[in-house]
């Protein structure tokens, strides 16, 4: 979560303690986690799923929801409190230095929309 946002969390993206802070049940969302997860249940690897916006819902076809596991997503997305995009990524940079043996932290947040750092930090 970032100052610098829209006040919507990512579905695709979102931690398990953000998902408990917007209200979504254990059940939504160990299926949501689950489900974008892929097959192979790891993060961030070629069979994950992903979920998309039409317009009008978001698309949670690969998920097996009931009714009203699927009304607790609908409530959030119709106000506007989820989405299935971000535009603003926080990139956390560590470097080593062999010659003074130091360690450096970069974290910045970068529009991805127009390439600008809205913020930065060294430690």
């Amino acid at each position: 979560i970032t100052v610098y946002g829209n006040g919507r969390v990512n579905l695709n993206t979102a931690s398990r303690p953000v998902l408990i802070a917007l209200g979504l049940s254990d059940s939504v969302i160990d299926a949501v986690i689950i489900g974008r997860n892929g097959k192979d249940g790891i993060p961030a690897t070629d069979d994950d799923n992903i979920f998309s916006d039409n317009g009008a819902s978001i698309q949670l076809g690969f998920l097996d929801l009931k009714d009203e596991q699927l009304g607790e997503i609908d409530r959030l997305y119709v106000d506007r409190k989820i989405s299935t995009r971000s535009n603003l990524f926080r990139l956390n940079v560590k470097g080593f230095f062999p010659q003074t043996q130091e360690n450096r932290l970069i974290v910045c947040v970068i529009d991805h929309d127009d390439g600008r750092i809205k913020s930065w930090r060294e430690n």
